[in-house]
């Protein structure tokens, strides 16, 4: 209802310290990470983005969902984006 981006229940959001990558709380602004909450041994999934994203507790929306939500701020690089299959070109040159 507030147009904010509400975790689902299938993921985790974690934020990440872009320097050592340790877990930041609520309200800090660092690299944004999905975790699969499935098999509690070990993550099914875990992707962190090169996206700056903050989160917020679930509560704080006001629009009813009791889920954590995130917004974003952008991307964290200040390059442009590869592809793998870009890189490996690279490394090849001209074979």
């Amino acid at each position: 209802a507030r147009h904010r981006f509400h975790v689902p229940v299938y993921s985790r959001v974690l934020i990440r310290d872009p320097a050592d990558f340790s877990l930041l709380p609520y309200g800090q602004q660092g690299l944004l990470g999905f975790v699969s909450p499935y098999i509690s041994s070990s993550p099914a999934h875990a992707v962190v983005m090169s996206d700056l994203a903050t989160l917020h507790p679930g509560a704080s929306c006001g629009c009813g969902l009791t889920s954590d939500w995130f917004e974003l701020h952008g991307r964290a690089a200040t390059t442009a984006g590869r592809s793998c299959a870009m890189a490996a070109a690279e490394l090849m040159g001209s074979h």
